[in-house]
């Protein structure tokens, strides 16, 4: 039953793909399935029509027949000859780089409209990138086998319904050895599958130590540190596991290979051989031209039954494979990027968490009935130790994930009514992982917005890199990163933070969420940059996390996170003051702050 159902979600898998095929292009679907049928058929002709008819116009002395047949198929062969070159040389790459186009728009397209916590799923992940690596290359070989697998049989049938017409005793020849090939290959199949079966985990190993090996960003440990021992040990640790799987099968395989041979071979072919020279030769109820169409057509009968035989493996491949695109195409997100709802209001007033907790899967809670409320132009500040949950309030602020209990309020209304969009539109984010995109700084500081040059200089005179970027020969159009360009720029870990800070500052927002922003910035870095913050969002609202509490002297509320929940909350003087968690934070910092009261008088 398992099997008859594992049959049946193959084929449903491959005629998914098939009707995608489809919809990217009909003409490719067409002009295989047509192409198949038309080298099947040459096949045929060749094996059947081709040899009998020569021979019988040898026998009956017919030399004009014969040169006109031989005209005609020349023709024919000419032809078809220039349709499969055209089709391989020409049709399929443009094809193909069709397919690649429209594959690849689809899976961008869908993994931008997935969940935050999808990219942070392991197991979905590893989907999502065992289907975007195979999308491609699968859907093109549905399309091939298909076609193949239909062809191919009806080629065999009529092969063998052509030989049955010539002698109805040829066909007991070749049935048992038919069915044993069948059995043996099916095990064959089954082998290989079970080899790659317990390969995966030590493969997956070999390809992390090679894709590390050749990594930009792990090149500096790897030449400072003996990680290199270590990855190279696993790799030969699990080179060698995989050997042994191999090995483990090779004599089998290597045995059921022979005997398919030998049946195929030994069997069929020469047995029809010897079966119809007898016929010829002592019953006499067979001609010479029959006996040479029979061992024609058997020979390329085998052929096609050895082809059919491995297209039918990859079928079932590809439908195991595909089931993998399938998932991540179908999958619906709890928060889908293109989510419509009410409009929300050109006005901020006021955010309020309303007893929200949150946890990743079935982990341990990382928020726990976190509530306040943050009003229009307030600056705030979210402190705590590593872990706490304070990057999480970030990701619950901007609806990158949702609350499993309670709710997030945005003037007084929950924020899963709203547009999704125009939500989001209200915030300017700079995360703790912020990232430096292979694009010019020009780009990187608009992310895809309009704004003119003098806009843009503005954002980076106020993040602090005016003299980095007017210095450049290329100024705003200096491409950063060598990921694409030899002459790109590589920015040091506090340039980098800047052009992100800048890329924050250059949206229109009314509330600005800044994740850790001067974590990479020298303390007069620090200090500059809080002065500009402060200024650029002024009569907006503010909210950053910070481990630096030199900087939450501006805040006009400090909220200390502990172990998932607000251990306290106040201003700069009254947590101080209180000599808790903040006080303990803030005095271990106090000894790298060079004058932290008169920091906090100049605000």
């Amino acid at each position: 039953m398992k099997k008859q159902k594992q049959k049946k979600n193959v084929i449903k898998n491959n005629l998914y793909m098939l009707r995608i095929a489809w919809k990217v292009s009909k003409k490719r679907v067409v002009a295989e399935f047509l192409m198949k049928a038309l080298s099947m058929f040459k096949s045929y002709f060749i094996s059947l029509v081709f040899i009998q008819v020569i021979v019988d116009y040898i026998s009956d002395r017919d030399l004009q027949s014969l040169l006109y047949f031989l005209a005609v198929s020349v023709v024919f062969f000419l032809i078809t000859d220039y349709l499969e070159t055209w089709f391989a040389n020409r049709f399929l790459p443009l094809s193909n780089c069709l397919f690649y186009k429209k594959m690849n728009d689809m899976l961008f397209t869908k993994a931008s409209n997935l969940d935050l916590k999808c990219f942070e799923d392991s197991e979905f992940y590893d989907m999502y990138v065992l289907a975007s690596r195979e999308a491609e290359s699968r859907i093109i070989s549905v399309i091939a086998n298909m076609s193949g697998v239909i062809f191919s049989f009806v080629t065999v049938v009529a092969l063998y319904v052509s030989m049955f017409s010539i002698d109805r005793f040829v066909i007991l020849i070749a049935v048992f050895p038919l069915i044993s090939i069948f059995v043996i290959l099916k095990k064959i199949n089954e082998t290989n599958y079970s080899i790659e079966v317990e390969k995966a985990p030590y493969s997956r190993a070999v390809g992390y130590t090679e894709r590390v090996s050749r990594l930009r960003d792990y090149a500096e440990e790897l030449r400072l540190y003996n990680v290199k021992n270590i990855l190279l040990r696993i790799l030969r640790e699990n080179t060698g596991k995989i050997v042994d799987i191999i090995s483990k099968f090779r004599v089998r395989q290597g045995v059921r290979s022979v005997f398919q041979l030998q049946l195929a071979f030994t069997f069929l072919y020469e047995g029809t051989i010897l079966y119809s020279a007898y016929m010829v030769l002592v019953n006499r109820s067979m001609t010479l031209g029959e006996f040479v169409v029979l061992a024609s057509a058997m020979k390329t009968g085998i052929w096609t039954l050895y082809g059919l035989t491995f297209q039918m493996a990859e079928t079932v491949k590809n439908g195991l494979f595909v089931k993998n695109f399938i998932n991540f195409m179908k999958y619906e997100p709890e928060i889908p990027e293109d989510q419509d709802g009410e409009p929300v209001p050109a006005e901020f007033e006021e955010l309020e968490f309303r007893n929200v907790s949150f946890r990743y899967k079935e982990n341990k809670p990382v928020l726990r009935n976190i509530s306040m409320k943050i009003k229009k132009g307030e600056v705030i500040a979210i402190v705590g130790y590593n872990g706490v949950g304070k990057t999480t309030f970030t990701k619950l602020l901007t609806r990158l994930y949702d609350p499993y209990e309670g709710e997030i309020l945005f003037n007084g209304r929950p924020v899963k009514e709203y547009n999704l969009k125009q939500y989001r539109d209200k915030f300017s984010v700079l995360s703790q992982d912020f990232k430096i995109f292979a694009l010019s700084i020009r780009d990187n500081v608009l992310a895809g917005r309009s704004g003119s040059d003098e806009q843009i200089y503005d954002a980076i005179d106020a993040a602090g890199l005016s003299a980095k970027v007017r210095g450049m020969e290329n100024g705003l159009d200096q491409i950063l990163t060598k990921e694409f360009e030899k002459n790109g720029a590589v920015l040091s870990g506090g340039e980098s933070q800047k052009i992100a800070i800048a890329r924050s500052f250059m949206k229109g927002f009314q509330i600005a969420v800044f994740d850790e922003p001067s974590s990479a910035l020298d303390p007069v870095s620090e200090y500059n940059l809080f002065k500009e913050m402060l200024e650029i969002c002024k009569d907006k609202t503010l909210i950053f996390i910070s481990h630096r509490l030199s900087s939450t002297v501006f805040a006009d509320r400090i909220f200390v996170f502990n172990d998932g929940v607000i251990e306290e909350a106040g201003t700069h003087n009254e947590l101080y003051a209180k000599k808790g968690i903040y006080y303990k934070m803030f005095s271990s910092q106090a000894e790298r702050y060079i004058d932290e009261e008169e920091i906090y008088n100049e605000k």
